[in-house]
């Protein structure tokens, strides 16, 4: 997939930029393993300091029409970087809730017990992000 794809130079950044816009963004995707390499590339590009902020939008709508289907933590990461990504705060913020009450109401304790695991790990990036983009927005 050109989003996994190793690139060592500025050239091969741009190269998986416009796989990016030409693949994914062309016709966005809620198909799980689409809408993952969709946001993770763009999560990458961001994180290389690429302006990719009006790309976020389509894969946020998405994101927040999906919250119904947030089974796989997996693809709740996804969905919560989209929404992060996109400064759709106050959907992130709901999307925590659900996953919170989704938890607090599992009889298994596998739900819980991953959600534990996965907060720990993950939460911070999305409500550093949300914070950090909040910020910004109020300058």
């Amino acid at each position: 997939m050109a989003s996994h794809a190793h690139a060592s130079g500025a050239g091969e950044y741009d190269v998986a930029s416009e796989l990016g816009r030409t693949i994914f963004e062309h016709a966005p995707s809620s198909i799980p393993g689409d809408l993952h390499d969709s946001i993770s590339l763009l999560w990458r590009l961001e994180l290389l300091g690429r302006d990719v902020a009006e790309r976020w939008k389509p894969f946020a709508r998405i994101a927040a029409e999906r919250l119904d289907r947030q089974a796989l933590l997996f693809h709740a990461a996804h969905l919560a970087m989209a929404l992060a990504a996109s400064g759709d705060w106050t959907t992130a913020e709901r999307q925590l809730g659900m996953l919170r009450d989704r938890s607090a109401r599992d009889r298994t304790g596998l739900v819980g017990a991953s959600w534990s695991r996965w907060s720990r790990v993950f939460m911070p990036s999305p409500r550093g992000t949300i914070r950090a983009r909040s910020n910004e927005s109020s300058r």
